[in-house]
This record gives structure tokens, sequence and C-alpha cells, in this order.
């Protein structure tokens, strides 16, 4: 028997050939098998016995290494440059840690508080530094958590010194369940005395909650307000209590002070008369109002309110037109009398309409020169004939730079006739298709037009050479809820006007649908592969309608993302 090395016999057995095999060794060859495994056991023994020693070995360096590793890691500290950091430059960093878009939630997870949890010195900076402390985003909560939140709300103004406040507050959507109406008196009676600090606020409380909070300010008491959001949240109102027992508006008296540049604020709460420093004012909206008026001011508080507004560069405007409307004093109007006004600065105009009667309405336009206008979003629902252009749109397109038309039932000779005339148009957003009227009834039952068709695309296809595009500046095109939209008429509109001659390349293109899958489902993205690869933004979603989520109280609710 050789005396190789156990790995060599394994490697030159002479049983090769028995092995993996049903075959029974003699008894000479078990003879020969035994030694084989006794000498091999012995090897074995012997290499278990090293990694053992190894492995031990390994253990302690392991340890050693660790040990010394957690030693130099404090002193490496030492040497940090964020160490080294003046105070200035770290309160820098702190506050453009805070969310960009909103005030900070009271939660852990964001800054500031997120910042003062690091170490005790950043502590102590950011406890030192008021502006990280003077915005806050306030949800309240059911009756239960709210003595909580006063405390947080407390800290905050405290820590926030004689810094101007930006405060937003709204109602969770669990603040009607479990233990009955909530109190917030004492929360708002907190915010309302710190009245001189708020620069600017955002409330979207019941409207007795509101006037509770905002109804006995004055000028006096505002000094610093720059923007106000007033808006009813009126869907939860009677489970939020104040101590305040009317529910009529409140004057706003304090919206006359002369810092004023912003207010949102619902239509149920403004009036002609109401005492709003309309003159100093760059951003006005007026939203839809609660229960007591949903559809909006009518033309002639609507004419008369922003002709006082000559200053505004950005407006939001919700209305109705109705042959016999209650104005905002509950009194039918007479046909506006407003006088012709220029609003010279105004660049930026959102008309949210809803038509309810049919006849002749009042142009808006007709009364309000707006030279400096670019940006014009429409939005609403109308009976129909030939007013509808004199509602929405102004006389002179050509300088229209961004359009986005959110018109129930938009006819499509309307749109292509104001698409001629856009030659600045840049941005273009079209909500749901724009269709060829079409009534079909039988008797007392009318029935609805088939779907329409998307062949209008057609006319902002860049013609042949010496023919006039239409639009020949657009370069980012969005369509939202659209029903039919064939991958091919996309593809033709894209290359048609992607880099063409005499036209500005189209940079962006989406469409999105929440209505039903893609008609094709699609390879859009492979067939416009070059014209992506050379920069074309290209969007293509499909949104399906989300199921109803059980509520859970967050300090973060209502954020968007």
């Amino acid at each position: 028997m050789s005396t190789s090395s156990p790995l060599r016999l394994r490697m030159d057995s002479p049983f090769r050939a028995l092995l993996h095999t049903n075959n029974v060794p003699s008894g000479r060859e078990r003879h020969q098998i035994r030694y084989l495994l006794d000498e091999s056991q012995v090897e074995l023994d012997k290499l278990t016995q090293e990694i053992t020693k190894l492995q031990s070995l390994l253990d302690i360096t392991s340890k050693k290494r660790a040990d010394l590793q957690d030693f130099m890691d404090p002193h490496e500290a030492l040497l940090s440059p964020a160490r080294r950091l003046p105070d200035d430059i770290v309160r820098v960093i702190f506050l453009a840690s805070l969310p960009e878009t909103r005030n900070s939630a009271l939660v852990p997870q964001e800054s500031p508080l997120l910042v003062s949890q690091i170490c005790g010195a950043w502590r102590n900076i950011a406890l030192s530094t008021p502006r990280l402390w003077a915005a806050s985003y306030i949800v309240v909560p059911t009756q239960s958590k709210l003595a909580q939140l006063k405390e947080q709300v407390s800290l905050w103004l405290t820590r926030s010194g004689a810094v101007p406040l930006s405060i937003s507050i709204r109602l969770s959507g669990t603040a009607f369940s479990h233990d009955g109406p909530c109190d917030i008196t004492s929360l708002l009676e907190l915010l309302v005395g710190e009245s001189r600090r708020w620069c600017h606020i955002d409330v979207s409380l019941p409207p007795k909650t509101t006037n509770c909070l905002v109804g006995m300010l004055s000028p006096r008491d505002v000094p610093l307000l720059q923007s106000m959001v007033l808006r009813h949240n009126t869907a939860r109102r009677r489970y939020i209590r104040t101590t305040v027992t009317s529910e009529s508006p409140a004057p706003l008296s304090f919206l006359g002070t002369g810092s004023l540049r912003s207010l949102t604020i619902s239509s149920s709460s403004v009036t002609v008369r109401s005492p709003v420093s309309w003159g100093t004012l760059r951003h006005l909206s007026i939203e839809r109002g609660g229960l007591e008026r949903p559809l909006g001011l009518t033309h002639a508080v609507a004419l008369t309110i922003l002709s006082q507004c000559q200053r505004l560069e950005s407006c939001e405007l919700s209305f109705v037109h109705v042959r016999k409307a209650l104005d905002s004093t509950g009194s039918i109007p007479d046909s506006p009398s407003v006088p012709y006004f220029t609003l010279p600065h105004l660049t930026a105009l959102t008309l949210i309409i809803q038509m309810q009667a049919i006849g002749d309405h009042t142009r808006f336009f007709h009364h309000a020169s707006l030279p400096a206008l670019r940006s014009l979003h429409c939005q609403g629902a109308h009976d129909n004939g030939p007013s509808l252009r004199q509602s929405f749109l102004p006389d002179d397109l050509s300088n229209i730079e961004s359009l986005t038309l959110d018109i129930q039932a938009l006819p499509r000779d309307l749109l292509l006739e104001a698409l001629l005339e856009m030659h600045a148009l840049r941005e273009l957003r079209i909500v749901k298709e724009p269709f060829t009227p079409q009534i079909i009834q039988i008797g007392d039952i009318v029935v609805e037009p088939p779907p329409p068709l998307p062949e209008w695309l057609t006319y902002l296809h860049v013609p042949e050479p010496n023919l006039r595009a239409v639009c020949p500046r657009l370069q980012k095109f969005e369509l939202n809820l659209f029903r039919t939209m064939p991958d091919a008429d996309i593809v033709q509109l894209i290359r048609s006007r992607y880099r063409a001659p005499d036209v500005v390349s189209l940079e962006k293109f989406a469409c999105y649908s929440n209505l039903g899958k893609p008609e094709s489902g699609g390879d859009i993205a492979s067939q416009l592969q070059e014209e992506v690869d050379g920069g074309l933004e290209l969007v293509l979603e499909w949104r399906p309608r989300k199921a109803r989520m059980q509520i859970v109280y967050s300090a973060l609710e209502g954020v968007t993302v």
C-alpha cells in the first residue's frame, strides 16, 4: 500500500471503478478500504485541529481589530470637517433641510426635529435658530390627542422667538371619529395670540371655527401678514366645536392690512364690500364656496372685485353664470355695470365657470384689458352656444404662451379656432376630448354622442412647406382624461412636430388617462426611440382609480408628494 497523502490517494484511488456503483468489494478490497479510511481519518483530524486553532486566532485578531476601530472612530470624528463648521453655516444647512413647498410637519422624521436629534451640539444650534421653528403644518386630531398637539404647537411658537410665522392648519380625516366633537378653541387662541407675527397663514377649517380664529382681528393685529388662505371645510364642521355661538360670516377686517400680497378665500366669505386690501394684492384666488354658495361668485361681484386689484400678477376666479343668481349680498343682481378696467401686471389667469342657464351671458373679457396676460387656464361647464368663446377666452389670443382647457363638452371647432390665433403658444394642456356637438333625441330620451375621434389632432401636424403651421412655438403638449387616443395618432403627431422646419421642436408630450387601459397597450416609446434619444420627454400613463382607504391620523395628512 502506498504511503502517499490521503488527498493523493483519494485522487488516485485504486477503487475508482467501484465508486458510485452497486458492486460489492471482495474481502481483500474491504481490508484495503478500511486501511485507507483509517489513514485519511488521521489526516482529517489534524486538519480539523488546525482549523480550530486558526479560527481561534481569527476570533482574537477580529476582536483586536474591532477594539482598535472602536478606539479610532471617535478620535477620527474629532477631525470631522463638520465639527469645524461655524454655527452660522450649520444654521444655513439646517434651514436648507426644511421642506421646500410647504411648512414643516410636527414629526421627528422632518427638520427641525430631525436635525435636533443628531447630537447635543446640533440640538443646541437648532434650538437657538428661531427660523427653524417658525413654519408649522398642523393637523387637528381627535379630542384625545388635542392636548399633546397644543403642547407641541406652544413649544414651536416659543422656540420661534420673534420671527414672522408661517402656519398651515387643517382637519384630520379622523377628527370626526371615536370620541365625539373636538373643541379646538384653546388651540386657536394660542395661534391668535401670535397674530402680530403672522406672515403666511393657511386655514382649512369649518366657517364657525374660522370665525373663532380670525373674526375679531383688525389690520393692526396682523402688521406682517403677506399671504392668507381661508378655505371652508364644511364636510366635518359638526365634529369641531368652539366657544363661538354665531356662524355668521366673520367680518375679516384684518384683511385690510396694507402688507397683504396674496389672498385665497372662499366665495362665501367675500363680498364687494369686504374690507380687503385689494389694491396691494399680487395674487388673488376666490374659490368655490361651501354649502352656502357652492358654485362661486356672480360675474358682477367678480368683476367689481377684480377692478380694484390693479397690482395683480396672478388670479384664480370661481364664479357662476346664471340668468338670475344671488350675489354675495343675497340679492338678485342686475346686469353688471362694471366700468372697463385694465390690469397691467396680470400674467396668469384661471377661470372656473359654471353655466346654469341658457341665454346671453356676460363677456368676462369685455370688461377688462389684460395686456400682460401670458398664461390662461379655463375650467368648467357651459350650456351651449357661441357665448362659450366670449366667456372663457379673450378676443386677442396672440400673446398667450400657456393654455389649459378643462371644459366639459368643449366644441372642437372652438378649440381649432382658438389654436389658429395662438402664434406664441408654448404649452398646451387639454383635459377631456373636444367633440363635435351632436344631439340625438328620441322622444324624451337624449342619447349621448359617440366617443369623440382624435382626427382633430391632424390640425396640429406641421403642414407642407410654405403653409403656416398651427401653434408654431408649441414645445409642451399634454392630453388628460382622453378615452380614445390610438398609438398611430400620437406617433404621427410627435414626428410631424419634432425638429420640423419653421416650427419650434416639441420638447415634451404627455398623455394621461384613468378611464381605461391604452387602446393597444402600445409600443409608442419604441417607435419614438429616436426622438426620445434626441431629447423628447415622453410621458404615457394610465392611472387606475384608487380604492378608498381607511384614514389613519398622521401629522402629514393632506401633504402631496
